[in-house]
């Protein structure tokens, strides 16, 4: 079958949940989901998206949170993360896109550390 279905299931505005995991940090990673959300947050501070949608009203909210972004999400959606970058960038210290060959989960723990050094 042909159609389009969404990965995760929220009800509301999923763009307004801020589910923060780890410890308070002046950057967050932000990445798609929470299994991604919470291998990170062994290593750094992290919010999953519930989705990919990252969103302006969003940024704005996490700028007066964090000087610095950090955008991974899964490989798909590098285009996506570049162009978030620049639209984010304003707002922030820095704004980085991690970029890698797996989903963000699939990566142990010394593989997480190795990429974010």
């Amino acid at each position: 079958d042909g159609e389009k279905h969404s990965k995760y299931y929220t009800q509301g505005q999923a763009n307004k949940i801020f589910h923060l995991i780890g410890q308070d940090q002046p950057r967050i990673i932000v990445v798609e989901d929470i299994v991604s959300a919470i291998k990170i947050s062994r290593q750094a501070y992290v919010m999953p998206l519930w989705g990919s949608q990252i969103g302006p009203e969003r940024v704005r909210t996490l700028s007066g949170m964090v000087f610095k972004l950090w955008i991974w999400l899964d490989k798909d959606k590098a285009e996506y993360s570049l162009k978030t970058r620049q639209m984010a960038s304003p707002y922030f210290d820095e704004v980085r896109c991690i970029i890698t060959d797996n989903d963000p989960k699939d990566y142990s723990d010394n593989d997480i550390r190795n990429i974010l050094e």
